[in-house]
């Protein structure tokens, strides 16, 4: 019974041990950083609320385009969530046509991907919408040109964890 305990503690280490590694690949704090790997991402999947201030409520788009809404947090601002009201965030090293963030980067920073090809509509949201391919998979959507990305420290709606990290910032609605 003794070797359980060991065996979970080892297990714990290791998984410790391989997100350090992960989060490495997005390289160090502040400025602009190489985003380099190969692991891919997809969006990361909300939580209740619990008590988080409400979301606009984006308009169904047929097809399974996502859905893309607006909430305000303290300190930050009105920003872009998704339809689970996870906080949008941009990489200021990409351009509206190619992402810097692939690999063990858009791990940890899950691109937002459009299921059928198209972007979003979005009423109520001030902004252009659109889309580009990316190099490692599926389609991205952009707003004013920027591709977009979950942060998967947020578990939650409302929160902001990802906030400067890597450069990353919260995508406010204009």
């Amino acid at each position: 019974m003794n070797r359980i305990p060991h065996k979970r503690s080892t297990l714990l280490g290791v998984a410790a041990m391989a997100m350090a590694v992960v989060l490495g690949a997005c390289g160090g704090g502040g400025g602009t950083s190489a985003h380099n790997g190969t692991s891919q991402g997809g969006n990361a999947p909300a939580q209740s609320s619990g008590g988080q201030p409400p979301m606009s409520s984006p308009a169904a788009s047929g097809g399974g385009a996502a859905q893309i809404g607006t909430r305000s947090i303290p300190g930050v601002g009105t920003v872009l969530v998704t339809s689970s009201g996870l906080t949008l965030y941009h990489d200021p090293s990409d351009t509206s046509m190619t992402t810097a963030c692939t690999g063990g980067c858009a791990a940890i920073w899950p691109p937002l991907l459009s299921a059928n090809g198209s972007a979003p509509a979005s009423p109520g949201v001030s902004g252009r919408f659109g889309t580009f391919a990316r190099p490692d998979t599926g389609t991205q959507i952009t707003f004013n040109g920027m591709p977009l990305y979950t942060y998967i420290g947020d578990s939650q709606p409302g929160q902001v964890n990802g906030q400067g990290i890597d450069g990353f910032s919260a995508v406010t609605a204009r």
